[in-house]
Parts: structure tokens; C-alpha cells; sequence
């Protein structure tokens, strides 16, 4: 009887040592491609891939496999520009596995065959660069002296390794909302597939309402872009004056921000509970007591935490842009919007002061929030696996 030699799948990770978006879709592919058969390889920058890391802080089971990386452990300096150099153990394990399929979700691989490749490539894009360049609250670290050099150095680096059109590269082209497909057709006239990111959205819900308080909760790191003092100002406008919660991850740069909102909220009378770097358990004990979920931040391209949330029975009230707002919430149809901080304020008092209100928004949320589950996206990539001819 002989061997059967079973498919191999490269995944390149930019962004290993970082929990977010990024990585949660990549640790979904790991673990379907390994359901069907493939042996899984990683290539990133710093560290390896830790299943049992990944499991106590995403919620995901994925298996052991090799990592090519350029340094074994995670470098907590010059961030943007590491990812200049994903491409080196990216070649380097092209070369040394034969893979059948490399899955990618940088533009940084300029260095890759273009044609005659022997893999496919798919390339999942959270957002093309063009508009990140655009969305002013990313930057805001970047106003001093020091910093503008410091992106002008990345800047020029992207010039290097970025590759062009990315429908003349990659078998197939995914992105994360209709939102930002609609950024990439303006920028290659080409339409890649809306591929939204996975949600565990069957481990935040549940049978029991344990909501406590008028309270609201946002989920996301603790950073400027995320705009937590609009939320603290809205609050502190409205009549029910409900209690805010944070949970994110906080790394030190980022301190300063939250000794700022701390303050503000003091000031404003208004209440306010940080958690950093909560595990995933906590999390989901904070949405279930939570009967808001606030996203502020601009243009995001899609928000995991706003379906979270509606999983969780949370009224979602988004800013009036990008994915939570066109796909998520369906432009008010899912939930509410705002433009304004009194807006927000009047959002807030809206469905805290109505309670058969919320009950019927709380369950069109959670209703809405299946169509984001991670077996739906499991579904869609296998059936691209198999237009693709690898399954």
C-alpha cells in the first residue's frame, strides 16, 4: 500500500505576537486547513506559533507545527518596520516545504514569484494601506518630530517590498466587509470576495440574561484611535448616566492614553471600569453584563468585538462608518448610529430608558451576529479550496 503525501499550506503571519483581527483569521485557517488534511507551516518575523498560547487566548485548537521565523522570540521595538522582512522566512520556507497553497494577508511580498508559481496564493487584506494612510486616528502618534521620521523611514521601505496590483499575484483576493471591497475596486478595479472575519459567536452567548446595570461596553486596545474620551463625553450628557467598561489589551506606550481617559472620566462624574488584558472568559462575562456595545473608532474596516457583543445580547451603537456600520449593522438596520457626541448621547438614553425597546434590539443583535459565525466562514473558504482545485 503506498503513501498518500498529504497537501501543505504555508501561512504567513506579519503580525504574530500581536492578538487582534489579523491574527484570529489566520489561527481559523490553521485550524480548518488542518481539518482537511493539510499540514499546516507557519512563517512570521518573531516568535513561533504557540497552540497552546493560541488556545488560552483566542479559544482556538490548532496543532503543532514548524515555524521558519527570523527571531525566536517576540521584538517588542520597530514593529511596522519588522514587517518589511515576513517575506525572507516566507522564501525561505516556499524553498524548503513545496506547499501547495501559501495564504498571506500583507501586501509585503513583492519578492514572491509573480507567475509560474507551483502554489496557489490567496491574500486576505484587512485594509489596503491607501486608506489606512487616510484614516487620521491611526497617526496621531505620528505628530511629533521623531515619529514623522520614523513612518517616512517605513514609507520608504514600502516602495521595496510591496507588491502591486494584488489580482496579478494572488489566485484568489479576499477582504474583510463590503466596505473595504469597495476601497480595493476603486484602487485595481478589480472586486476581490468579502470574506468576513470568524466569530465564536456561540461561546458569547447564552440561555441566561445576566445583564446587572445600565452599563455600556467596549471591547478593543486601549489607544487613541479607539476614542474612548467621545464615549466618556457622551455619557456624561446623558439622563441615565450608566456605567462605562473597557476591555483591552494595554501595552506601555499606550498608558499615558489611559491615565488621560481616567481623568477626563473623573472629571465628568462619569463611571468607568478598565480591564487590560483580560482573557477571553472575561470578556464574555463583561459583554453578558453589558446591555450597550459602543464602537468608536473611524472607518474600521470590519469589528469583531461590535458582533461579539450583539452575540452577547448587547445593543451595538456604531460610529457612522466603515464595516460596522455598512455591514454589521446593515446602515441602522441592526442596530444604531451615530455621528456626534450628543448624538451618542441621545442613542444611549434612547435604549436605556426604554426596556421593552432594548429586549427587542438586544435579540435582533443577537440573531444578526450568526450570519458572522465561524462555520459560515469555514464554509466559504472551503468552497473556495475547492474553485481553487486543492480539496
Amino acid at each position: 500500500m503506498g503513501w498518500v503525501n498529504r497537501l501543505k499550506a504555508i501561512i504567513a503571519i506579519s503580525q504574530s505576537g500581536q492578538i487582534g483581527g489579523s491574527l484570529t483569521v489566520n489561527m481559523h485557517v490553521a485550524k480548518i486547513l488542518s481539518e482537511l488534511d493539510f499540514d499546516v507551516i507557519y512563517a512570521t518575523v518573531t516568535g513561533t506559533i504557540n497552540p497552546y498560547a493560541i488556545k488560552k487566548l483566542l479559544d482556538i485548537q490548532i496543532p503543532s507545527s514548524k515555524t521558519y521565523t527570523l527571531f525566536p522570540r517576540t521584538i517588542p521595538f520597530l514593529g511596522i518596520y519588522q514587517r518589511h522582512l515576513l517575506w525572507i522566512s516566507l522564501l525561505k520556507a516556499i524553498k524548503h516545504e513545496k506547499p501547495d497553497l501559501v495564504w498571506i494577508d500583507t501586501d509585503l511580498y513583492r519578492f514572491l514569484p509573480k507567475t509560474n508559481k507551483k502554489f496557489k496564493l490567496i491574500e486576505y487584506i484587512h485594509f489596503p494601506h491607501q486608506n489606512w494612510l487616510e484614516t487620521k486616528d491611526y497617526f496621531s502618534k505620528y505628530s511629533s518630530k521623531f515619529w514623522k521620521i520614523y513612518f517616512l523611514g517605513y514609507m520608504m521601505l514600502r516602495k521595496i517590498t510591496e507588491r502591486d496590483n494584488p489580482f496579478k499575484w494572488a489566485d484568489e483576493v479576499f477582504t474583510n466587509s463590503s466596505w473595504t471591497a469597495k476601497i480595493i475596486k476603486k484602487l485595481y478595479d478589480h472586486e476581490p470576495q468579502v470574506l468576513y472575519p470568524p466569530v465564536k459567536v456561540n461561546m458569547f452567548s447564552s440561555e441566561y440574561e445576566t445583564k446587572i446595570d445600565n452599563s455600556i461596553i467596549m471591547i478593543g486596545r486601549i489607544s487613541p484611535e479607539k476614542r474612548y474620551e467621545e464615549v466618556i463625553k457622551a455619557i456624561s450628557l446623558t439622563n441615565t448616566k450608566p456605567t462605562l467598561r473597557i476591555a483591552g489589551g494595554l501595552i506601555p506606550a499606550n498608558k499615558t492614553y489611559m491615565i488621560t481617559i481616567k481623568n477626563l472620566a473623573q472629571k465628568l462624574n462619569v463611571k468607568l471600569d478598565i480591564n487590560t488584558n483580560v482573557k477571553r472568559e472575561q470578556i464574555k462575562k463583561l459583554l453578558l453584563k453589558s446591555k450597550i456595545l459602543i464602537h468608536a473608532t473611524r472607518e474600521e474596516h470590519f469589528g469583531i468585538a461590535v458582533v461579539e457583543g450583539m452575540a452577547a445580547g448587547c445593543v451595538p451603537i456604531v460610529h457612522k462608518s466603515g464595516g460596522p456600520y455598512y455591514d454589521i449593522i446593515d446602515k441602522g438596520n441592526y442596530g444604531l448610529y451615530y455621528d456626534n457626541v450628543e448624538e451618542l448621547a441621545q442613542k444611549i438614553d434612547l435604549v436605556l430608558q426604554d426596556d421593552s425597546l432594548w429586549k427587542k434590539m438586544s435579540e435582533t443583535a443577537k440573531t444578526r451576529s450568526r450570519i458572522f459565525d465561524e462555520q459560515v466562514f469555514k464554509e466559504n473558504l472551503i468552497s473556495t479550496f475547492h474553485k481553487l482545485k486543492l480539496i
